[in-house]
């Protein structure tokens, strides 16, 4: 799966890293805070690593989301430093 940021922030300082799509406790708190505050939101990229089959990647369009194949990491994890290097990327 290729990386597909699917948000537009135009400045993120905060980065987000979930290994899992299945909706747990970690996940839960992360959607929470995401969802009631909206200067969070703004500043935040949520890269998902893929494992699982819930929904957590759905329940947060809208953000800047990676989804990274772990069996591809390495050129994904170039593509996020590329993307965190962009003037106001980070």
């Amino acid at each position: 799966m290729p990386l597909t940021p699917e948000g537009s922030a135009a400045q993120r300082d905060t980065l987000f890293i979930q290994s899992t799509t299945e909706f747990g406790g970690a996940e839960s708190v992360l959607y929470n805070l995401l969802e009631h505050s909206p200067a969070l939101r703004a500043r935040s990229l949520v890269a998902s690593l893929s494992f699982g089959n819930g929904n957590l990647p759905e329940r947060l369009r809208g953000l800047d989301l990676l989804r990274l194949n772990p069996l591809e990491a390495h050129a994904e994890l170039q593509a996020l430093q590329a993307l965190l290097d962009r003037p106001g990327g980070g």
